[in-house]
């Protein structure tokens, strides 16, 4: 009667954890967004009734159960979700095989310390069985888990945190479930050695559960974070950019007033003949023209404002900055996360290019789309190699907390559309490229 109840519990919690994961894998594409939570239900009902039927038949239907739970696992990633047809297709056999692989594993490696054949530890009531039970869930459940996270991008295996808390620990509680079973075992089963080792075991896995959410707090409030810095720099951009247009308006003004006064004189002067100075008054006037730069005005408020922003900053720093957008970019250019990418890099730029001599202050902004990619580079030169200086362009400022959180910014929302950041060095200029699928920014 236990290990009926044993085996109907482990069944439905097999087929909530796997139909869970599938349902978390391909979240970005579910066709009937209003039935998720039925779908999820009905299919685990369905998986869950198929494993709990071979359970029982097992001696009869060798693999029944695998073939089964895949046919159900292949109906609803390829009926109930959008992308890749072969991604839908595979990753059913691949949740299978994961549950097969380490099943068969941990029954295999407890069947050999303890002496008890496979079949036993498969078929019959025992702590042995009881136990390889819990370990290949628990196994299962950490794969499926870290499969996830690596998917979402949420872990970083250059963090030391994220190695120490999704892989160190994880794997340290699975070492001390193993070698509590082994010290067990070579007791016989002693009652007060089984206590103290529960216990461990207990412990171990509240650490680990601990660590997660730990982990999970704190990059929740990093996150917080940085979307309070996105919205503060948008605030930023668009007072700046209303300061700006005021400032052009005023210099235009002026210069238009300059100008009715300059063709007057050089009317004049070209009357009388006096060429020279008339060429002299021609080139004083260009001079100042070109104080005043030409506000890029699309059809885009969102990208003029950053760009203008950006112009008002290098111009005000004696840069010369070059601006390339084309054309077929603008309508994309208007998602907020593309402007963020354009401002931080510029920023980047021009925090480098102001402490270089002002023959050297150049940089280019381009944004164009190449195939399904759309690529925004901007380049600057540079004194010395940063690259060789500074390899992960860490800022050199006190607060770090706010400075330098552009690069990081960059990354993440380049991330989010299944793209990439290359920072690279050539003929004296620094380049900071992003590459963003642009079906992917479309779905935005």
């Amino acid at each position: 009667m236990l290990d009926s109840v044993i085996e109907i519990a482990v069944n439905f919690f097999q087929s909530f954890m796997i139909i869970g994961f599938l349902c978390l894998f391909f979240k970005d594409g579910v066709k009937y967004k209003k039935t998720a939570a039925l779908q999820v239900s009905g299919f685990v009902a369905a998986l869950f009734a198929a494993l709990t039927y071979f359970s029982f038949l097992g001696q009869y239907l060798f693999f029944g159960d695998t073939f089964c739970g895949i046919l159900i696992m292949e109906v609803y990633t390829v009926l109930f979700f959008y992308g890749n047809v072969f991604i839908r297709i595979i990753m059913p056999l691949f949740a299978m095989m994961v549950n097969t692989v380490i099943s068969f594993f941990i029954s295999y490696t407890v069947s050999f310390l303890s002496g008890q054949s496979y079949m036993s530890l498969s078929l019959e009531s025992s702590f042995y069985r009881y136990f390889c039970i819990i370990l290949i869930n628990l196994i299962n459940f950490f794969v499926f888990f870290m499969i996830l996270k690596i998917k979402a991008k949420k872990l970083d295996l250059t963090k030391g945190t994220d190695i120490i808390s999704f892989i160190v620990i994880p794997l340290l509680l699975l070492a001390v479930i193993y070698s509590t079973f082994y010290i067990l075992h070579f007791s016989e089963y002693k009652s007060d050695i089984l206590i103290y080792l529960i216990i461990i075991c207990v412990s171990m896995l509240v650490i680990t559960v601990f660590f997660w959410i730990t982990m999970s707090k704190i990059s929740r409030d990093n996150q917080i974070k940085t979307d309070l810095l996105l919205t503060e720099q948008r605030e930023g951009l668009y007072k700046a950019n209303i300061l700006q247009t005021n400032k052009q308006i005023e210099k235009i003004s002026k210069i238009k007033h300059d100008m009715q006064n300059n063709l007057l004189c050089i009317e004049e002067l070209l009357r009388n003949h006096k060429t020279e100075e008339a060429k002299k008054l021609c080139r004083e006037s260009y001079q100042e023209m070109s104080v005043v730069y030409t506000p890029v005005n699309s059809n885009n408020p969102l990208l003029n404002s950053v760009i203008n922003v950006e112009l008002e900053k290098a111009y005000s720093n004696q840069i010369e900055f070059t601006v390339n957008i084309s054309d077929e970019m603008m309508n994309y250019s208007e998602n907020p996360d593309i402007v963020s990418i354009i401002g931080n890099m510029c920023d980047n730029a021009i925090e480098y290019l102001v402490t270089c001599p002002k023959e050297m202050r150049k940089m280019m902004l381009s944004v164009n789309r190449n195939m399904n990619y759309n690529i925004i580079t901007c380049k600057n030169k540079v004194n010395n190699s940063v690259l060789n200086d500074n390899p992960d362009l860490h800022t050199n400022k006190d607060d770090k907390n706010f400075h330098g959180k552009g690069i990081e910014i960059i990354k993440e929302k380049v991330e989010k559309y299944e793209g990439g950041i290359n920072y690279y060095e050539e003929d004296g200029c620094l380049y900071a490229a992003a590459i963003i699928k642009a079906q992917r920014l479309q779905e935005f």
